[in-house]
């Protein structure tokens, strides 16, 4: 939900590829097949941490199933543990227009949506989302836009953690 990575991206993490100096993450086997790397937002910086406090000797996966598992987690774990919290009330879990049950892609929406909706630009939603640029963007756009995606992230992250409101515009 912090990153609006696709949740397969995500569970595949290995340390390797997080960056606690420059706050960065790579994630190297997206469903574009580049390597995409993105800013960490404090919430999220918080989380890492304190995966790798707990991170088992040997073991290369961030959000590890345990010493029992060659991979990351399930795809559903983020979904279900939080199904879990809310003691799995279906009703906080469907739509209340469509009636279908959420789930985690949902929340890739939502964040585009919220971009879009309050001006951030349009080219570093769609670079965080991981999304194939139309050819001419990607031809001449060559930048990461890790600032401009820093500080997007770090609003989104400050409108989920209730620091900020959900219609505060663009701080770029």
């Amino acid at each position: 939900m912090l990153t609006s990575k696709r949740v397969n991206e995500v569970s595949r993490l290995k340390w390797q590829h997080v960056n606690f100096e420059y706050k960065t993450v790579a994630i190297t086997d997206t469903k574009t097949g580049d390597t995409d790397t993105f800013p960490i937002s404090s919430t999220l910086l918080q989380i890492l941490e304190f995966q790798y406090e707990q991170k088992l000797e040997g073991r290369d996966w961030v959000f590890d199933q345990g010493k029992y598992s060659d991979k990351g987690f399930e795809l559903n774990a983020p979904l279900n543990k939080l199904k879990r919290v809310l003691g799995g009330r279906r009703q906080y879990f469907t739509d209340p227009t469509s009636k279908k049950l959420a789930t985690a892609h949902g929340f890739r929406t939502t964040f585009r949506t919220w971009a879009g909706n309050i001006g951030y630009d349009h080219t570093a939603a769609e670079k965080q989302l991981t999304h194939k640029l139309p050819k001419i963007i990607e031809t001449y756009m060559k930048s990461p836009q890790l600032e401009t995606r820093r500080i997007m992230l770090q609003h989104w992250d400050d409108v989920i953690t209730g620091k900020a409101r959900v219609d505060e515009v663009a701080r770029i």
